[in-house]
């Protein structure tokens, strides 16, 4: 009678741990694999009675590529913007909107020295003699032999094949910018009166040259006349 007791105390134990472990006694006809509450608002086959479907996980999506280059900013100088300035819309331009095309730049007028008058070849004074005018505003006459473009910008006129420690002009850019070629072959093999004040560079004679009216040219000399044919 007492091991038929013990038995049954046993099989009672034995329930009451199954029941606690699955969940009272509603747990001990319960399924025993643990399964992960849903995430709220997430329907599941459990949740839906429907039955379980399986879906593909989606690729992952690329980040998107930068624009390739943005539009070129506009500006105008009267009226309301019609083209937005990052964007890739136009904005279509008020009725009060007065817009003008740009201004074209233009770039220096070509010109040329002067031809050289009477009075600058009567008070001229040679290139070689111009040091002894050292300090004064005087007009040198000298037909250019040897040019030299630094660079600087800067043209140097020399009269003599040998220059060196001798008279010579040098043209800067304000006075040559203007010419319709460059100024070493502009000047050169021709005679040229140049005004301005003889002062020393180094110890060497000079006349700078910043504005192109110090140089007047000599006038072309005269075709030769034609020889007449031989008889």
């Amino acid at each position: 009678m007492l091991w038929v007791m013990a038995a049954w105390r046993c099989l009672l134990n034995l329930i009451a741990a199954g029941c606690a472990a699955g969940g009272g006694l509603n747990g001990c006809d319960a399924d025993r694999t643990a399964k992960p509450a849903p995430a709220p608002g997430i329907s599941t086959p459990e949740t839906t009675g429907a039955a379980p479907v399986s879906v593909a996980a989606a690729p992952p999506v690329p980040p998107a590529a930068p624009p390739a280059a943005w539009p070129a900013r506009v500006t105008l100088t009267e009226g309301p913007p019609w083209l937005a300035a990052s964007g890739e819309r136009a904005i279509a331009p008020g009725p009060t909107a007065r817009l003008r095309p740009p201004k074209p730049v233009a770039g220096p007028v070509p010109r040329e020295p002067a031809a050289a008058t009477a009075a600058d070849r009567a008070a001229a004074v040679p290139w070689d003699r111009a040091h002894l005018r050292a300090g004064e505003r005087v007009t040198v006459v000298g037909r250019v032999v040897h040019t030299h473009h630094a660079r600087s910008g800067v043209c140097f006129l020399n009269f003599a094949a040998d220059w060196r420690g001798r008279f010579y002009v040098p043209v800067f850019r304000d006075a040559w910018a203007s010419l319709p070629a460059p100024p070493a072959g502009y000047f050169l093999n021709r005679t040229v009166y140049v005004t301005g004040t003889v002062g020393r560079h180094k110890g060497v004679p000079q006349i700078a040259v910043r504005d192109l009216k110090q140089i007047r040219l000599a006038p072309p000399p005269a075709p030769a006349p034609a020889s007449a044919p031989e008889r």
